[in-house]
Order: structure tokens, then C-alpha cells, then sequence
């Protein structure tokens, strides 16, 4: 089981979800609530709905908002059309 952070309820692992992201309490994972409160805009809703706490669905929007802004970087490090400059720019975004 690998966890997001030191404290924090997602977890990666076999056993919940098929090692999707996921609550580590249910076995919902971060891209259905992520989704659900896109949805909705409604933290507590979603809560409520999939049987969660208003932290856990903070804590899996925050970790598909990270992820989503990592994938989306990477693929433009990966971009052959882009000059080095803004390469090295975008790499010192990651790592903030």
C-alpha cells in the first residue's frame, strides 16, 4: 500500500479499488469524487453521497488536481516544439 503523504486518507493499493487512487476508508476512488465535486461544487454533498468525510473528498480533490497538473506539464516537457528556455521554465514550475 503506498500512501499519497504521511497523513493523509488516499492510498494506493491492490486491495482497494484495483490500485486506483482511492479513499483508503472506502473503496472510492479520487477521480469519482474528483469528479463528483466538479460536478457538483459541492464538497459536503459528495461527502454525503458516497459515504466519505468532508476531508477525505478535500484530500482527493487536491490529489487529482496535483496529479492533473503534473501530467499536463509533463506532457508539455515532452513536446518537441517547445525551446529549451521554456522547458527549463516549466521544469522550475514542477518543482515548486
Amino acid at each position: 500500500m503506498v500512501a499519497h503523504g504521511k497523513n493523509t486518507p488516499i492510498v494506493v493499493d491492490p486491495k482497494h479499488a484495483f490500485g486506483a487512487p482511492s479513499v483508503a476508508s472506502a473503496a472510492v476512488t479520487t477521480a469519482t469524487l474528483f469528479a463528483s465535486f466538479r460536478a457538483n461544487k459541492s464538497a459536503e454533498m459528495v461527502a454525503d453521497w458516497f459515504g466519505v468525510t468532508l476531508d477525505e473528498v478535500r484530500a482527493a480533490v487536491r490529489f487529482r488536481q496535483s496529479h492533473v497538473r503534473g501530467a499536463k506539464l509533463r506532457d508539455l516537457l515532452l513536446d518537441e516544439n517547445i525551446s529549451h528556455r521554456q522547458a527549463n521554465m516549466l521544469r522550475a514550475l514542477r518543482e515548486t
